[in-house]
C-alpha cells in the first residue's frame, strides 16, 4: 500500500498509468489479506495502525482530475472499505485523523510545489 500511493505522490510525468496498476494490485492484496475485522484479528493490532496512515491519505488521490479515479476504495473493495469504515470509529484513529483536504494541501505543497510546508497541521 505504501510503495502504491507513493507511486502516485511522486509522479512528475503525469502518466498514472503504472501508478494505477500498482494501486490496484496493492488494493487486491490488501482486500485478500483481511480476513476479519481488522488485519490481526477481532481488534485492532499494529499492522493496523502500520497501513493505517496510508489508508487515510490514500483518498487524496480521488483529488487529482488528472488521474481519474473516483472513489476510494470503492465497491471493488467491500472488505477493504469496511475495514476503513471500522478504523475511523477507533479511538485511537479519531485521536489523530486529520481531514482529507489538509492532506492534500500538504502534498501540493511537497510533491507540487517542492517546497512542504510542515505548518499546515498534519
Amino acid at each position: 500500500v505504501q510503495a502504491a500511493f507513493f507511486a502516485f505522490m511522486m509522479n512528475k510525468d503525469g502518466d498514472y498509468t503504472q501508478a494505477i496498476e500498482s494501486m490496484e494490485k496493492a488494493l487486491a492484496n490488501a482486500e485478500s489479506l483481511l480476513v476479519d475485522d481488522f488485519y490481526g484479528g477481532k481488534t485492532t493490532g499494529y499492522a493496523d495502525f502500520a497501513v493505517w496512515p496510508f489508508f487515510e491519505r490514500f483518498p487524496t488521490i480521488t483529488l487529482n482530475p488528472k488521474i481519474g479515479v473516483k472513489e476510494f476504495p470503492g465497491a471493488k473493495y467491500p472488505k477493504l472499505s469496511a475495514y476503513i469504515e471500522r478504523m475511523k470509529q477507533q479511538p485511537e484513529v479519531k485521536a489523530v485523523m486529520k481531514p482529507i483536504e489538509l492532506h492534500e494541501k500538504f502534498h501540493k505543497t511537497l510533491w507540487i510545489e517542492g517546497k512542504p510546508d510542515y505548518s499546515i497541521g498534519i
